[in-house]
């Protein structure tokens, strides 16, 4: 039996999606690239250029989430006027204001460090405040134009995306950084992501649907975040996700400096080190993706789990000194795979437990939660590094590998298509032959068929009374 090409997976899954989806997914290219550039991996570079300590580089980091929380103050605003105009006029204001973050290198030869760095968090923190605002519209958008039974598909494919830009990232700042990290480099970075922002915007206009909801008119404000709140399953599924958010999200940062501060390596050789990285997330993301769309979410973000876990032990134990580069960008790849995996199972968990009427309510719900999770893992972060140098990180990496393992675990067991899992690995086990049967059951998880899992929850686009 020959393992599926993944590339071909991938085309294939593109031409299943909608064009829709199809263009929701180049305007998230766009967008991911102008992220990556502005607020990924390199922004704390960009800060430790500007001499910024670890503290501030975990508060830093942990605007982008903690910001979220205004979603549930925008959900009612984003029913009244629909995603479409919404996402519109955030995008470009948000980028008009993160003009701060390419004038840095101007500013610090007039103010100093110092005044960069109050530029840097202003340039942030706005930009990370209307996102917030704005990007209320983008899971109810993407459940109204998705099918079911297409939201694995998407994900996977969304995530690959996602990689290949951060190989493009990485390897160009790779080659702009060089052997010498200064910070006017960093500026022209901030540059290009405020360019690919503002096109982005372009894109936006091209996607179908984004209208406002018809049951918006006469709601009382907050009711349907209250009709969420009650809806126990869904938490569960959130409260658990977002401990796992608490890893996925911190993962990066935490390995960034680690590499940094830690291992000795140069900034150019980390972002060289994520393009790795992401170029084996983009191996892994059509398995993934058709994983979640076979089996559910529970078991993609079991083994999911497992392989970050993998990842983050294997960093606790590197040590500088002893030429750990192979080692990390091995670590991180695998890391990498993991935070893929994790990142579509979750996504398209949440979207399966949405009810129509009250989308932007769950997506906002959704976000703030798992967004204070990631907000507190760069807090947290910042100060176990600081206070405990290369002994926290290694602490760290090795208590967020336990973690993740418990949320996977967790995760796995969450009522979706378990029972239809376990019934078909059942047909598969011959108790004569039982090392064949292992074997069968792994690759039938590995590499599961193409064609969707009967299974499956009711259908969750069906329009419930709130």
């Amino acid at each position: 039996m020959k393992p599926s090409n993944p590339w071909r997976k991938t085309r294939e899954s593109l031409a299943l999606l909608g064009p829709g989806p199809r263009r929701f997914l180049g305007f998230s290219f766009l967008n991911t690239f102008s992220w990556q550039a502005l607020v990924g991996s390199v922004l704390i570079l960009h800060a430790r250029a500007l001499d910024l300590p670890p503290v501030a580089v975990g508060v830093l980091m942990s605007l982008t989430p903690f910001s979220m929380v205004l979603t549930l103050i925008a959900g009612p605003l984003s029913e009244r006027v629909g995603p479409r105009r919404l996402m519109v006029i955030g995008w470009l204001l948000r980028y008009a204001a993160a003009a701060p973050l390419m004038l840095t290198p101007w500013i610090a030869a007039v103010w100093g460090p110092r005044g960069a760095g109050l530029a840097l968090f202003a340039g942030v923190l706005s930009f990370c405040t209307i996102r917030a605002l704005a990007c209320v519209g983008w899971f109810p958008w993407l459940h109204e134009i998705i099918p079911g039974s297409e939201r694995g598909r998407y994900f996977s494919l969304e995530m690959i995306l996602v990689q290949v830009v951060n190989v493009v990232v990485g390897v160009g700042t790779f080659s702009l950084l060089g052997s010498r990290p200064e910070a006017w480099k960093f500026g022209i970075t901030s540059a290009v992501g405020i360019a690919a922002g503002f096109a982005s915007v372009l894109l936006i206009l091209r996607i179908p649907g984004g209208g406002p909801a018809r049951c918006s008119v006469g709601v009382p404000r907050g009711r349907n975040v209250r009709l969420v709140l009650r809806d126990r399953p869904f938490l569960r599924y959130v409260g658990w996700t977002s401990l796992g958010t608490f890893v996925t999200a911190g993962h990066s940062t935490l390995l960034t400096l680690a590499m940094r501060d830690s291992l000795g390596i140069a900034p150019a050789m980390i972002m060289l080190t994520t393009a790795v990285g992401a170029a084996a997330a983009m191996t892994a993301g059509p398995w993934w993706g058709r994983l979640a769309d076979r089996h559910g979410t529970g078991p993609v973000q079991g083994l999911a789990g497992l392989a970050l876990a993998i990842g983050l032990g294997g960093f606790g134990l590197l040590r500088s000194g002893t030429h750990p580069q192979a080692g990390a960008m091995v670590l991180f790849a695998v890391c990498a795979v993991g935070y893929c995996g994790f990142f579509v199972g979750s996504n398209r968990g949440m979207l399966q437990r949405m009810r129509p009427r009250v989308r932007a309510a769950y997506s906002a719900v959704w976000q703030s939660l798992t967004s204070i999770a990631a907000g507190t893992s760069h807090i947290v972060l910042g100060q176990v590094i600081q206070k405990g140098g290369d002994g926290g990180a290694r602490a760290a990496c090795v208590g967020y590998a336990v973690l993740i393992v418990l949320v996977g675990w967790r995760c796995a067991a969450l009522p979706e298509a378990g029972m239809a899992l376990r019934e078909e690995l059942r047909g598969l086990f011959q108790p004569a032959r039982p090392f064949l049967s292992i074997a069968r059951a792994c690759w039938y998880l590995v590499n599961p068929p193409a064609e969707a899992n009967g299974a499956l929850p009711a259908d969750p686009d069906r329009d419930e009374p709130a």
